[in-house]
């Protein structure tokens, strides 16, 4: 084994204004996959002559599991904390059965689900829809 196979290289990586931070990595070993997931710099850029289309289902599906978790908790928040919940008893104009009660927060989770359900669907379409279409390559053209 050559000498640089155990010797341990100092990595110094800067985001911005931030102090650069350092790190003490294997030669061998790379870092970089790691510290872009870390410091939310995880970029995927598409290659030349594609587009990066949603996934509908996906989309769908996280957005109406937040909004049907948000409208349990914050019905349950206002319900431990004792507020009387005026602006969120207004839900029951929209979400048939709502109200602000124990009971009322599974049924708005089961609407808000749906109404995410939907409009994460909606959103995930219009944006696959009006993506650009990727420029056709002239034949002959390395990809």
């Amino acid at each position: 084994m050559g000498k640089g196979w155990c010797r341990r290289e100092r990595i110094l990586v800067k985001w911005g204004d931030n102090p650069p931070l350092r790190f003490a990595v294997e030669p061998y070993f790379d870092f970089t996959i790691l510290i872009r997931i870390f410091w939310g710099n995880a970029i995927v850029k598409p290659s030349k002559g594609t587009t990066m289309k949603l996934n509908i289902k996906a989309l769908a599906l996280a957005a109406g599991i937040a909004w049907g978790l948000a409208i349990l908790l914050l019905t349950y928040w206002f319900l431990l904390m004792g507020y009387e919940g005026e602006t969120l008893s207004r839900l029951s104009n929209v979400y048939l059965g709502y109200s602000v009660t124990w009971y009322g927060g599974f049924i708005g989770l089961a609407w808000g689900f749906v109404d995410g359900l939907i409009g994460g669907a909606v959103l995930a379409w219009l944006y696959n829809r009006f993506v650009p279409k990727p420029a056709e390559a002239p034949e002959g053209a390395a990809i």
